[in-house]
């Protein structure tokens, strides 16, 4: 095994930014837009989300929201204004400067690129991985897509047996990689689940590699 592939929200990165820009942000700026009350706006967008759903391209697209709901203010423009709310979690920083010392690391995400390249540039990840992989963006594939995971293969120029994928998403980061050969683990921070494949958090992760691989 050369390569170690990272999920980025709610793996590496926690998920007070994208909650903050999809709940609070863009309910927002509805609100003003509209001219209607801001917990009327919420429950309205809320409802929006529930019925395009997230197995759906779009879900993830910044864009497509603001289309959908013809606002004139800049995606851009909300994506920034909350970047402070970006923020690892506690062994994320040490564990990656670890493992790039043995591995190959890449990251594989279902963030469409504006999200995963201000998260990853904010949180000072950028510079653990050599590639990183927006399924939406990319390939516009999901991570549920087993397809998304040979596209990433093909792209490393190696097999199944050379990666191992983490991700907080049981459907995404641990059974479409592991339908295709790859090793993978699920990281369940609640620890509400147990298996040998399952981790709490990257440290465990970290001594799971050292002792398995």
């Amino acid at each position: 095994m050369t390569v170690i592939s990272f999920d980025l929200d709610g793996t590496l990165v926690q998920s007070d930014y994208i909650d903050e820009v999809w709940m609070v942000g863009l309910p927002t700026i509805y609100s003003e837009e509209k001219g209607i009350k801001l917990e009327d706006a919420k429950k309205f967008i809320s409802a929006e989300y529930d019925i395009i759903g997230e197995d759906s391209l779009n879900w993830y697209i910044i864009d497509y929201w603001f289309d959908r709901f013809d606002l004139e203010s800049s995606p851009r423009e909300l994506l920034e204004k909350y970047r402070e709310r970006v923020s690892t979690y506690p062994e994320v920083i040490d564990v990656l400067s670890r493992l790039e010392k043995k591995y190959n690391l890449v990251l594989s995400s279902n963030a469409s690129r504006p999200f995963l390249n201000l998260e990853i540039e904010t949180a000072g990840l950028d510079r653990f991985f050599s590639h990183t992989f927006s399924s939406p963006s990319d390939f516009s594939l999901l991570k549920n897509s087993v397809e998304f995971y040979r596209k990433v293969l093909n792209i490393l120029d190696i097999d199944s047996m050379d990666i191992v994928h983490i991700g907080d998403n049981y459907r995404c980061d641990y059974l479409a990689p592991k339908e295709i050969g790859i090793r993978s683990y699920f990281l369940d921070r609640s620890n509400s689940k147990r298996g040998s494949s399952v981790v709490s958090d990257l440290l465990e992760f970290e001594e799971m590699l050292n002792g398995v691989i």
